[in-house]
């Protein structure tokens, strides 16, 4: 049976690992401690008997692309779940709680984000009842330092 309660500081070796897995630069203590200081970070870990096989993050953006412009945007900003537990609703589990927070600070919505390059993570977006909103492409252009 799967239990799916927020965080503490306890389990920080256990969110450690599973962010980890997501990202490659996010499986340190340095890296945790970076995400707890933006606005209203959660986490949320899926609990199969004493093995964490998943987690959701999530924090309270000033604002967030498609959504009304003035309130608290609770923002999705992780997931995962370890290839075993996937397709058994763990994923489920893990939203419905951040949604719950969501709806506690008073929101209606709660946005995400994926890369357009990742279907899965976009697949696993709709699943969950996301729907997409909108595409960008990003650019960046390095400048020489100022002369003199």
């Amino acid at each position: 049976m799967i239990a799916v309660r927020e965080a503490g500081p306890a389990d920080a070796p256990a969110l450690i690992a599973l962010r980890g897995r997501l990202w490659d630069d996010a499986g340190t203590a340095e890296s945790l401690a970076e995400a707890r200081r933006l606005p209203g970070y959660r986490a949320w870990l899926a609990w199969d008997g004493g093995n964490a096989v998943g987690f959701a993050e999530a924090t309270l953006r000033s604002y967030a692309d498609a959504l009304p412009v003035g309130l608290p945007a609770p923002y999705l900003e992780g997931l995962f779940v370890r290839r075993r537990w996937r397709r058994a609703g763990v994923g489920r589990l893990l939203v419905a709680a951040v949604e719950a927070w969501a709806r506690a600070h008073g929101s209606a919505w709660l946005a995400s984000d994926a890369l357009v390059s990742n279907r899965r993570s976009r697949r696993v977006h709709r699943a969950l009842g996301f729907a997409e909103t909108g595409r960008i492409v990003t650019f960046a252009k390095r400048l020489d330092p100022p002369a003199g």
